[in-house]
């Protein structure tokens, strides 16, 4: 068996086992979809880690003592950690110092005020009035259907009960806010990803990567002619495949 067969068997088996799992209510299509887009990396796990041939002959076939495979219990390795700790730090009270003589310290200090922008999962297809909770991993797009009047429709600005991401125009909202208000004004601004829409069944890296240069852009836009520093990092949801 060639790695290009195995590897089509593998993937509707993984596909079989998700339809039996209640992932989403429309797994016939986004189950089969996300299998397929993980395939390098599914391909990859199993023939690497599960079917490798140290896991094969230690826990499937048995006859091999080593390597060992167990449980790890993190508390254990923290331990295990910390017990090798230099006998020169082993009294090194650093940090609780530093809180002694802030609290001792009655002179006025300065203030960084700083916001926090994460998970901004932009969604250009939000479409006002669609079905917020439908049938799909991902609704509050054409493709959910239109709410009718008993069915809670997607808002002007977004929806927070609905499974639905966020609509370009309230994610401007808020950095034109954050940046401008004197209410806010802050120093800094955390920028920590996550800026691509959750349909993680049929994006591509071209949709990731237009997510992230949108953002980019619109916060760029918003601080130019200041002294905001904006400080970021990329999420999870900003790699293809998601998590890669």
């Amino acid at each position: 068996m060639n790695s290009e067969t195995f590897a089509k068997i593998a993937i509707a088996g993984a596909t079989k086992i998700c339809e039996f799992k209640d992932f989403v209510p429309d797994d016939a299509v986004v189950c089969p979809d996300a299998t397929s887009e993980f395939e390098q990396s599914l391909f990859g796990a199993v023939t690497r880690y599960m079917l490798g041939s140290e896991h094969m002959c230690s826990q499937v076939l048995g006859v091999c003592e080593n390597p060992h495979y167990g449980q790890i219990d993190l508390k254990d390795v923290v331990k295990e950690v910390l017990s090798t700790k230099p006998a020169s730090l082993e009294n090194d009270n650093f940090i609780n110092n530093l809180y002694t003589q802030m609290e001792a310290d009655s002179s006025e200090r300065g203030v960084i005020r700083a916001v926090h922008i994460s998970d901004v999962h932009l969604d250009t297809l939000y479409k006002e009035g669609t079905k917020a909770d439908c049938d799909s991993f991902l609704c509050c797009r054409s493709e959910s259907g239109m709410a009718s009047s008993d069915e809670r429709a997607a808002g002007q600005w977004g929806d927070t009960l609905g499974k639905c991401d966020l609509p370009v125009k309230t994610f401007e909202s808020l950095i034109d806010f954050a940046v401008h208000s004197a209410e806010v004004a802050p120093d800094m601004i955390f920028w920590t990803g996550d800026n691509s829409s959750h349909n993680i069944w049929n994006n591509s890296d071209e949709e990731v990567t237009r997510y992230t240069e949108m953002v980019t852009n619109m916060i760029k836009d918003a601080v130019k002619d200041t002294d905001i520093t904006v400080l970021p990092i990329h999420g999870n949801h900003d790699t293809w495949p998601v998590d890669e």
